[in-house]
């Protein structure tokens, strides 16, 4: 093997080291602070409920992936961004900037997706309802755990876009785990409650 190989094999595994590292900052924030209490809580977990990565939501909100890094970890308060981000987002700027809940259907939003969300973070994607009749979702199954998705919580937080590029993922592997998803009872939100 030569040496730019290896050099771009540990730039791959050092990328992937720091994005798992993230999903798990991220997991850890939604999982210990079911009531967020700070600006940046509760925009990050609105955030994740659509699915949306910061640049995504910064395309979105035509507001710069800097700034809302800077809300998130609160070291921003720039309201007038805030307004735009909660739009985006489908809630309240009044829950993002205070905490407080529009109306009780904003607030039952927030508590399904907070029990959804505990209850598939850690399981595997084998345990998906799989229709495995059709070759597609052993296919599917294979293509994600060969790229190292091996969680509902790993496909989920991916848009399908992003999950396109996996080699030998297509739509139909796609079809099939959005199936999956679906007869398994995932809340689907964002890119992925959209049809494919």
């Amino acid at each position: 093997m030569n040496k730019e190989y290896l050099e771009q094999l540990d730039r791959k595994i050092a990328a992937l080291e720091r994005e798992l590292e993230e999903k798990r900052q991220e997991k850890a924030l939604i999982l210990s602070c079911s009531i967020p209490t700070t600006i940046g809580e509760r925009l990050k977990k609105a955030r994740l409920m659509q699915g949306l990565s910061i640049p995504q939501l910064g395309a979105r909100a035509n507001v710069y992936s800097s700034d809302i890094i800077s809300l998130e970890t609160n070291q921003s308060q720039q309201f007038k961004k805030l307004k735009a981000l909660s739009e985006v987002l489908g809630v309240s700027y009044k829950y993002l900037k205070d905490g407080e809940y529009q109306s009780k259907e904003e607030r039952d939003a927030f508590n399904i997706y907070d029990k959804a969300y505990i209850d598939v973070t850690e399981a595997s994607l084998k345990g998906l309802k799989w229709d495995m009749t059709d070759p597609a979702a052993a296919k599917a199954i294979h293509a994600l755990e060969r790229e190292g998705y091996v969680t509902i919580e790993d496909v989920v937080t991916k848009s399908p876009k992003d999950l396109m590029k996996i080699r030998s993922f297509g739509t139909a592997c796609l079809n099939k785990l959005k199936e999956a998803l679906t007869k398994s009872k995932i809340p689907l939100t964002g890119e992925w409650s959209l049809s494919i």
